[in-house]
């Protein structure tokens, strides 16, 4: 569970109590007309409420003395006593909320996980008592109404797609027509499914939990954890992914998968050369004397 700090605290306080506004994205003058003032200033104040995260299980009693706190800043009135005091309490106060909200939403989590993991289970049973539904190793199942004509796409192409995602109980999530992916950037189960059929082709993919989003899809969308997702697809196109670049050539001469020729390698990093043998060094050999001069005849 992810442990609220104070930066966590200061991120989510810091565009109202530092700053004092929330930031907007820029809109069309045709569009900004087109919104009442009244829901405009209503939708302006749920957005504060919700970078603030005030739906985190504060009390109505406490709501109620955060918004008086608000206005006393709307109507230009002085800081209230001991303010730095006050606000590390509530800073305080605000990440004791924070953590408990966290254990309340990982606990729904998991508890959804498990629900939806075994209506998985019983929908993929269902399927495999069905002769045109096939099934890959991974556990992926798919149905082909149209096989396609050419190649199939390999798991680095790129295809273009007419698709339409829902939940097995038949609940849209997606839908795209003309649609650009590469298949190594999407969910396994999706890329694994359109390598069974060929351009003009289409069918129908069962996708389990564990080849789509797990338990950790993105949050506030349709999909639950632990979602079975049914995808229709028609293959349009695919894009072949550029080769791999060819491996270096071996250099004339060099033995096969030797090392290039050249120098012999030097000693490894920790080579210690062996110790002198025992014993006294020898001695230098002596220089003999030069010859003394012939003595001169008398």
């Amino acid at each position: 569970m992810m442990r609220v700090t104070q930066n966590t605290f200061l991120r989510r306080w810091a565009p109202i109590l530092a700053a004092g506004a929330v930031v907007f994205a820029p809109l069309s003058a045709e569009k900004a007309e087109a919104v009442s003032e009244d829901h405009a200033l209503y939708t302006m104040g749920f957005a504060m409420a919700r970078q603030l995260r005030l739906d985190i299980g504060f009390s109505e009693q406490q709501l109620d003395r955060i918004f008086e706190g608000m206005r006393a800043v709307a109507e230009g009135k002085d800081d209230p006593d001991d303010f730095q005091t006050a606000l590390q309490t509530a800073q305080g106060i605000y990440m004791a909320k924070m953590e408990e909200a966290r254990a309340r939403e990982e606990a729904e989590r998991e508890e959804a996980a498990a629900a939806n993991r075994t209506a998985a289970e019983t929908f993929f049973a269902g399927l495999d008592a069905d002769e045109d539904v096939e099934r890959t190793e991974s556990g992926l199942r798919f149905r082909v109404h149209e096989a396609g004509e050419g190649d199939k796409p390999g798991p680095r192409d790129t295809v273009v797609v007419n698709y339409r995602g829902t939940l097995t109980d038949g609940r849209e999530f997606d839908q795209g027509d003309g649609a650009e992916f590469a298949l190594n950037r999407v969910v396994p189960g999706f890329g694994e499914g359109l390598q069974q059929i060929a351009p003009g082709g289409s069918a129908t993919l069962y996708i389990p939990p564990d080849l789509g989003y797990g338990d950790n899809p993105r949050p506030g969308g349709v999909i639950e954890p632990g979602h079975a997702l049914v995808f229709e697809v028609e293959l349009v196109e695919v894009k072949k992914a550029p080769e791999r670049p060819s491996p270096p050539r071996r250099a004339p001469g060099a033995p096969p998968g030797g090392p290039p020729p050249g120098p012999p390698p030097g000693p490894p990093p920790d080579f210690t050369p062996p110790p002198p043998p025992s014993g006294p060094p020898p001695s230098a050999p002596r220089t003999p004397p030069p010859p003394r001069p012939a003595p001169n005849d008398q």
